[in-house]
């Protein structure tokens, strides 16, 4: 387990963000690190001690001349390993302490090991670590896409482009609409609580008697900034340099989805994948009403060609060197074809798209395995395509099209395919509908953390089984 791993495991099992998770293991190894550079140890009753031990002077010998040398006294960082974390992980009693930047866990990923992980450090994160963890994190909080959060809340801010109408003077809610309009550029400003859990889009509960929208216990739309295309690219060129692998996700919505539904929607994956870069979103004219699915579906047919000219502009003005796609159900109709249109049109920018993700995909499956999935694969860019058998809304969207299967779904209707890594997320748990599990649920956030931070593939990522089958292989996600 190196440390995006365990950062992914300690997310998982508190219910953290991702980006929470990695503050809190670098403040822990901030704290252990300045303790042992004052000549202190830190002791964590049942798993161990970091502490600094002298080393005396002494002669050894050049293992390449064999010559005698004299080796100077010197201080040396280690961990004794406590009892119980013998017993558990039978690792050795001692190892030198690694830096926080290349930190890989001693322990592997047995369950014993893991609870240890997660129990014994926690006695002393509650005790004289927790003000000092406290303290580093409101010190160092740094979120991928924040600007100067107010105290119980971040504050971040998603790119969109959109082709609603706009409102003029209308409230932010209602500032893009369902009718079609022109290409719009702008930023949108969305709080992500403090206390927020990861997967989760907080709103106000009557049940809880919450009568209005509080950004410090909601995930809110609070503002809208729209922008001329030079000035909003000019923006997003400065916030993809700021990162260390210059990236950008653009992130297209399905189905009954609003405006606000879809920039509160980036700003949470954004913040709970701990995106390092510039997270985009395409708005279509969406009427975000479940009986107006068939005019959905003529939207995002009439929105396509907008999504494709966005794509080249993205492409040549960004400065992103990598680029992920990520469609979810109905939004995939638009963004499969406008990328192979891309592709077809101007091969040499395919190299610029790092991957594609399509997320319970609301497409007629045999068409999806004649003529999409072919002329995507052609560019040779990775694709991972999430599928359930518990989508309620694909299955509802089966019998609209005459039961014709959907690519999205799974079991005997999986789509497998050479090129094509299909992760059927039936065992995930989902909420009532089961079509948002790509953003909602731990373990599929999780995977796709692997995949935007590590470029790490399906037989790679930890949280999947490879399922062989006659005709290729599948993953699924472990229970």
């Amino acid at each position: 387990m190196n440390k995006s791993q365990l950062i992914v495991h300690v997310a998982e099992t508190t219910g953290l963000s991702i980006k929470q998770a990695e503050r809190a293991i670098n403040a822990l190894i901030d704290v252990i690190t300045k303790e042992m550079k004052s000549g202190e140890s830190v002791s964590i009753p049942g798993f161990g001690t970091f502490m600094v031990r002298d080393r005396v002077a002494r002669t050894g010998r050049n293992p390449k001349t064999g010559e005698s040398i004299e080796i100077r006294a010197s201080k040396v960082p280690v961990f004794k390993a406590g009892k119980l974390l013998k017993t558990a992980a039978g690792g050795t009693e001692e190892t030198t302490l690694l830096s926080r930047d290349n930190i890989q866990t001693q322990i592997r990923r047995p369950y014993g090991s893991q609870i240890m992980m997660q129990g014994k450090m926690q006695g002393k994160m509650q005790g004289k670590m927790q003000g000092k963890m406290q303290g580093k994190m409101q010190g160092k909080m740094h979120l991928s896409a924040t600007i100067e959060p107010p105290p119980n809340y971040a504050l971040m801010n998603v790119f969109f482009a959109t082709d609603r109408k706009q409102n003029e003077g209308a409230d932010i809610k209602l500032r893009f609409g369902y009718e079609r309009g022109e290409l719009t550029y702008g930023a949108a400003k969305v709080s992500i609580p403090r206390d927020h859990k990861m997967g989760e889009i907080e709103s106000r509960s009557i049940w809880k008697l919450e009568f209005r929208d509080n950004p410090e216990k909601h995930v809110m739309m609070l503002g809208i900034t729209n922008l001329d295309k030079a000035t909003y690219y000019e923006t997003i060129s400065k916030k993809i340099k700021k990162s260390k692998k210059k990236c950008a996700f653009i992130f297209v919505h399905g189905y009954n989805v609003t405006f606000e539904d879809a920039a509160k929607r980036t700003a949470q994956m954004s913040y709970d994948l701990g995106f390092d870069g510039a997270p985009v979103f395409y708005s279509w004219p969406s009427h975000g009403s479940t009986p107006k699915y068939p005019f959905d579906e003529e939207n995002i047919l009439w929105a396509q060609t907008n999504i494709e000219k966005f794509l080249i502009g993205f492409v040549n003005k960004s400065e992103a060197e990598h680029i992920y796609l990520i469609a979810h159900s109905m939004g995939n109709r638009a963004l499969t074809r406008a990328y192979i249109s891309v592709i077809n049109k101007k091969p040499k920018l395919k190299s610029r798209f790092t991957e594609i993700i399509l997320a319970a995909p609301d497409i007629d499956a045999d068409v999806f395995k004649r003529d999409i999935a072919p002329a995507m694969l052609q560019a040779g860019n990775p694709i991972t395509l999430y599928a359930s058998s518990e989508d309620v809304p694909l299955k509802a969207s089966k019998v609209f099209h005459g039961g014709h299967p959907r690519a999205g779904d799974s079991g005997e209707n999986l789509i497998v395919l050479p090129g094509i890594e299909s992760i059927d997320s039936t065992n995930v748990e989902t909420g009532f509908m089961g079509h948002s599990y790509y953003a909602d649920e731990r373990s599929v956030i999780s995977d796709m953390f692997y995949i935007f931070n590590e470029n790490l593939r399906a037989n790679e990522r930890s949280g999947l089984r490879e399922i062989s089958i006659p005709n290729g292989v599948y993953w699924e996600f472990k229970k």
